[in-house]
């Protein structure tokens, strides 16, 4: 058996102790989460209150308007995206599964999708043990009661792996059979992009570390081509040259001196597939409610942001609040920002170490300013930390990059227990009280 065959594998195997081990905390959280609902009422409860109710009937009656659309404050079932209750029905249609059962089966099977595509990932980046430190993805560090939930979270975490696998992939040879297959998986990454944001429409925030994807993997390959200059420069000689280059078009400057580009248009085409499945949601929602724009006013009045977007006033004064006390009734306050706090600082720590690959390392703050500048802070424990991106960049981290396995293993341990601490807290703190809420400032 070779060498890729091996690996190819180790990640099924993999991905098959990681829907085991789905189950298994999925069944030790139900009798948690059944205590949620009304006693007599519920055998089963598969995730929280507002999202299973939503999927369910999106699958049963279709998307909703609110009985007046206009304004946009009453919420729709147009803010739920398609692909995972379209999962549900294909499921429940084609298996026979009940509804209320098949989000479970959905997660379980997508948790081994990520953790699949996660060690193959790991394996194009070079990183030792990939199969282990690919299940760094079930081990959020910050709420990850989250993704044992049914619900989205875990699909959109199998989707954001197989775009970081699709990235990472070697770059085809400079022949007509590699062009082709080039083309071929540029053709892919538009139709998973689309997927992908059709899944979340968090997949946004990714639109910005693609295009940085884009700009760093074209400056290693014209590197191999013996490009000498580094990625800022080849930034600036890739404007100069397509700017000169329309310059010239109307004859008014002369050539420049040649340069080895080349380019890597995977990653521009995933980016192109997420605007594109976004405008397609934000044209049919349009269509749907007969008001323009709908899905956009939707998640802007209707799902409350902390802070205007691109206001850094108002979103240092919100985080301010975890640092100090505002009255004995604000201690909530204080509590939640803290908590949306956590899974920023949480994507930092693998981006700030050397033991990260580069493209990785860059990735992650341009995902974290995008949430950021949006003022969306409401589900960043989830919308963050479900992120393959960022289960990756940890995964980098925990790896051993030499012979010592010691400092490896203090590393798990960090994880696990931050993950566990904060795993307690949601489940048996928050829940009972409601999940956590992005409530605005209260006192300045």
């Amino acid at each position: 058996m070779g060498e890729r065959a091996q690996s190819h594998f180790a990640a099924v195997i993999g991905a098959v102790v990681a829907v085991a081990i789905y189950v298994v905390v999925l069944i030790g959280i139900t009798p948690k989460i059944d205590a949620l609902y009304l006693p007599g009422y519920v055998v089963y409860a598969p995730t929280h209150f507002n999202d299973a109710r939503q999927y369910a009937l999106i699958c049963v009656q279709g998307y909703n308007l609110p009985y007046a659309p206009l304004p946009t404050l009453g919420t729709s079932r147009l803010n739920w995206m398609p692909v995972y209750p379209l999962a549900i029905c294909a499921l429940n249609r084609l298996m026979g599964t009940s509804i209320v059962y098949a989000g479970a089966v959905i997660s379980a099977l997508c948790a081994g999708i990520a953790v699949y595509f996660c060690a193959r990932t790991l394996v194009n980046l070079g990183v030792q043990r990939p199969v282990l430190h690919a299940f760094a993805a079930l081990i959020p560090p910050i709420g990850g009661l989250w993704l044992y939930l049914p619900g989205a979270e875990a699909i959109y975490l199998a989707m954001g792996a197989a775009v970081m696998w699709l990235i990472t992939l070697p770059t085809p040879p400079d022949t007509p059979d590699g062009n082709r297959a080039a083309l071929i998986r540029t053709g892919g990454g538009l139709v998973l992009g689309a997927v992908f944001v059709l899944t979340k429409p968090n997949a946004l925030a990714m639109i910005a570390p693609l295009a940085f994807a884009f700009a760093y993997q074209s400056w290693q390959e014209s590197r191999r081509a013996g490009y000498t200059w580094g990625l800022f420069a080849f930034v600036a000689d890739v404007v100069i040259e397509h700017v000169w280059g329309a310059v010239r078009m109307i004859g008014r400057a002369r050539p420049l001196s040649p340069r080895p580009i080349r380019y890597v248009w995977t990653a521009a085409g995933i980016a192109t597939g997420i605007l594109l499945g976004f405008a397609f949601w934000l044209a049919y929602s349009s269509w749907y409610s007969g008001v323009p724009f709908y899905f956009l006013n939707q998640q802007l009045n209707a799902w409350g942001r902390a802070w205007p977007s691109g206001n850094i006033g108002e979103m240092l004064t919100y985080y301010a609040q975890a640092f100090r006390g505002i009255d004995p009734y604000g201690r909530p306050w204080r509590y939640v920002s803290a908590w949306y706090l956590a899974p920023y600082v949480a994507a930092l720590i693998p981006a700030a170490s050397p033991r990260v690959p580069g493209l990785l390392r860059g990735m992650l703050p341009l995902m974290i300013v995008f949430v950021l500048y949006s003022g969306a802070v409401h589900g960043s424990d989830r919308y963050i930390l479900s992120t393959a991106l960022v289960a990756l960049g940890w995964a980098c981290w925990l790896a051993p990059t030499g012979k010592r396995r010691r400092w490896a293993v203090l590393r798990w341990l960090f994880l696990i227990l931050i993950a566990a601490i904060t795993f307690y807290m949601l489940g048996w703190q928050m829940f009972p009280r409601g999940e956590p809420s992005a409530w605005g400032i209260w006192e300045r």
